[in-house]
């Protein structure tokens, strides 16, 4: 059982050592066979610098945005990496792919017969995809698109097929010839063929909340312009408190919990897991940054411009109340 680690990162050398760090202190590395590699498209010079220094302090191997050829995708060579990372996940005979991103962190020890009991799972013809994450708090909305298995102690995703995160079993991808085009077209072509992603009862790791993006916001040459938005910007992350949030490590009884709850109620990061720092709850893990919250009126005098998230999250938040769901959630954090 040998798994090829593929870490996708750019410009946040501090959220990848943080996620390098969780990864080493939870993985059961002493008894599966791992490799780590990471794939970085960093345009900071400072922070490809210190990703440098992280990988000889980790030994671990570095594959940089010189190995690719430019895209005009504007996903900043994110499916061309993971093609890379599959290619040579393949042709050094590796049994799984694991695809994780550097603003995620494990939050709990993993033990070497859960692995081994959730990768049964690809003894089912149609399952090429694992997903190991918690469930964000937006998507209590989607709680019925998944069915509890009781027989491998997983979740079937009915609407989804595969993710750019996550385990995939490498002897079917190479059967399949499947190579990463996008999410979404992936997705939807192997939802067709009738494959069907999974998802753990007990996730092992989440993101970040509340992260800062590597994603330019303006393409904006003008000096002026771009001191205002970064004014703004700055006053923005300062109110949502966005930042590194690092979760603290789940203790027993918070695992026993989460494992004893009700087996139709999926594992939401927010019930569960708790961050050094308090921040705003639902959790956001977009950029909080939106200069479209700009065009409201209500938005701009209430101050939520500075206090909520991008609009998305300001309109799922929308979503939760109109239907409403925000008072099961509520409740459940507050419990």
């Amino acid at each position: 059982m040998k798994f090829y680690i593929a870490i996708i990162s750019k410009d946040r050398s501090d959220y990848l050592e943080n996620l390098l760090e969780s990864f080493l202190n939870n993985f059961p590395y002493d008894k599966i066979e791992y490799e780590i590699n990471v794939f970085d498209n960093s345009t900071n010079k400072l922070e490809l610098s210190k990703i440098r220094v992280l990988m000889e302090k980790y030994n671990i191997k570095l594959h940089t945005n010189t190995n690719f050829i430019k895209s005009k995708s504007g996903l900043g060579n994110l499916y061309l990496k993971m093609n890379q990372a599959l290619e040579l996940s393949i042709k050094n005979n590796f049994d799984y792919l694991y695809f994780i991103q550097d603003d995620m962190q494990f939050v709990r020890k993993i033990y070497q017969d859960e692995i081994e009991k959730a990768i049964k799972i690809f003894k089912n013809k149609f399952c090429i995809h694992l997903s190991c994450h918690f469930h964000k708090g937006f998507e209590i909305n989607y709680q019925k698109k998944y069915e509890y298995n009781e027989k491998f102690n997983l979740y079937l995703n009915n609407f989804s097929s595969c993710s750019d995160i996550g385990i995939y079993d490498l002897k079917k991808l190479k059967s399949l010839n499947f190579y990463f085009k996008n999410e979404h077209k992936n997705d939807k072509f192997y939802h067709e063929l009738n494959y069907r992603s999974y998802n753990l009862f007990n996730p092992w790791y989440h993101y970040t909340p509340w992260p800062v993006s590597s994603r330019k916001q303006s393409n904006t040459n003008f000096f002026i312009a771009k001191f205002v938005r970064n004014i703004l910007i700055w006053i923005n992350v300062i109110g949502t408190k966005s930042g590194l949030n690092k979760y603290k490590i789940m203790g027993r009884n918070e695992i026993n919990t989460m494992n004893n709850r009700n087996k139709k109620l999926l594992p939401t990061a927010e019930y569960y897991l708790n961050t050094f720092k308090e921040v705003p709850k639902p959790w956001a893990h977009d950029i909080s940054w939106d200069f479209r919250k700009f065009k409201s009126i209500y938005l701009i005098f209430t101050l939520k411009w500075i206090f909520d998230g991008s609009l998305d999250y300001i309109n799922n938040k929308k979503v939760l109340k109109k239907k409403n769901l925000h008072k099961n959630f509520e409740r459940w954090i507050e419990n």
